[in-house]
């Protein structure tokens, strides 16, 4: 077999096996195509809210400008994919998403994989994403009011609205905080939200769909002062009670004459949300000396933060003095006054004879002149407007006088009155017997008729 193998080695290499002269090598020829080059134009994307959709807009041409149809172009934000658009006849590809990145700025890709035909191609943009605000307006409007939102705190400005910048979209507690307000005569309380809410604190979605409305309760600190018709001024310390009713039916009651926080300004929720209700105090009654010195609810008021209130009280003065009875004479040197809370004082005539006493409360006192003897009524004087009063006083010396002149009376009847009656009685004896003259004699038998 070796020896079999070797010759026909031998053989081919003289090109004489099988009588057949060695054929020539075939030499094969492979043809690259090029893909046809292509171009891709981004249009730039506007800057866009927290949570806001998207539009992306590419435009795939070849490279001597002829749109490209039908072909598939793929978007990412920050190198995240997503999603894919195909190009339409004018080789335009648009794809809108809603994406929850957070806040900032971020780099926009479209990117076209190419074809066999086709080269592939991309094009970039920029892309901000704007921080969303949470806007909370006070109602009544009010600064210096603090919120809690996340971790962030803010605060109401001048014109009662606070606002906080959020740059990852999501869920947050928002919570208004304790205390509040710039007045230090201005207490700040929660009283409700916009909706059914009423607890200080509630779940927001961020962003927002507007404005989030809260309710608040206004409590003034406010005092009063007391004027006389006049306009002067009455001292505190004679005051003894002030009674103050709301116009929400609410009555309050003082006796120390302090300045008072009362509930100043509320909410009322309406179809177009909320809206400040104002609250009207109105006087109700004022104690001076045990008598009410005000018409109850004539004098009514909106409180402001630190105001004073000025209340007028009915208070009138009387000019007392005291005359004899009989000889018109003035008598006593003063009088016990005695007010409608009980309390006596003594008050001294002066050089006219009389005493003028100012700023009496309105109600019923008693007058007792002093310094005389004889009968001094305790006189009632019902009060209620400026007067003048001149006591009566039967004294001893009328008493005396009054019974003299009643002896002298007495005793000139008894004198003159006697010769009368004589004279009466003479008289009408004179008429008898000439009557009885005149009359037929009873006892003849005959009845008179």
């Amino acid at each position: 077999m070796f020896f079999i193998a070797a010759y026909l080695a031998a053989l081919f290499s003289l090109g004489i096996a099988s009588g057949v002269q060695a054929a020539k090598p075939v030499t094969y020829h492979r043809v690259v195509v090029q893909p046809q080059s292509t171009a891709l134009k981004l249009t730039a994307v506007p800057p866009i809210e927290l949570a806001g959709q998207i539009t992306f807009t590419a435009t795939l041409t070849t490279g001597t400008n002829q749109p490209l149809a039908g072909k598939m172009v793929a978007f990412l934000i920050g190198g995240l994919y997503q999603g894919q658009a195909k190009t339409n006849g004018q080789g335009v590809a648009t794809l809108t998403v809603s994406q929850d990145l957070s806040a900032g700025s971020y780099s926009v890709n479209a990117v076209f994989s190419g074809t066999r035909d086709y080269a592939t191609s991309q094009a970039s943009t920029g892309l901000v994403i704007n921080p969303a605000f949470v806007e909370v307006q006070t109602v009544p409007a009010t600064p210096g009011v603090q919120f809690q939102l996340g971790d962030q705190s803010f605060t109401s400005g001048a014109d009662g609205i606070a606002w906080v910048s959020v740059s990852q979209p999501g869920t947050y507690q928002l919570q208004v905080m304790p205390g509040g307000g710039l007045n230090p005569n201005m207490r700040v309380s929660f009283l409700r939200w916009i909706d059914d809410v009423v607890e200080p604190y509630r779940q927001i979605k961020v962003p927002t769909t507007g404005p989030i409305q809260v309710g608040l309760l206004l409590t003034y600190r406010f005092g009063e002062t007391f004027v006389d018709l006049q306009g002067n001024p009455v001292s505190p310390s004679r005051v003894t009670s002030l009674k103050l009713k709301n116009s929400q039916g609410t009555n309050y009651t003082f006796a120390d004459g302090q300045p008072q926080w009362l509930p100043a300004v509320q909410v009322a929720r309406w179809a177009n949300g909320l809206e400040p209700v104002n609250i009207q105090y109105s006087v109700m009654s004022v104690v001076v000396d045990g008598s009410n010195v005000v018409t109850g609810m004539q004098q009514r008021y909106y409180p402001q933060p630190g105001q004073t209130l000025k209340i007028s009280l009915l208070l009138f003065s009387a000019q007392i003095k005291a005359h004899d009875a009989l000889l018109n004479t003035p008598v006593g040197d003063g009088i016990i006054l005695e007010y409608p809370n009980g309390t006596a004082m003594n008050y001294n005539f002066g050089e006219n004879e009389a005493v003028t006493i100012n700023s009496l409360a309105r109600g019923i006192y008693y007058v007792q002149v002093t310094g005389i003897e004889g009968i001094i009524p305790r006189t009632p004087i019902a009060l209620s407007q400026n007067q003048i009063l001149d006591i009566t006083i039967l004294t001893r010396l009328d008493i005396f006088l009054g019974v003299f002149i009643a002896a002298m009376v007495a005793l000139s009847l008894l004198f003159l009155g006697r010769p009368l009656a004589f004279a009466r009685r003479k008289k009408f004896a004179g008429a008898s017997a000439a009557i009885i003259e005149q009359a037929p004699e009873w006892g003849n038998g005959q009845e008179r008729d």
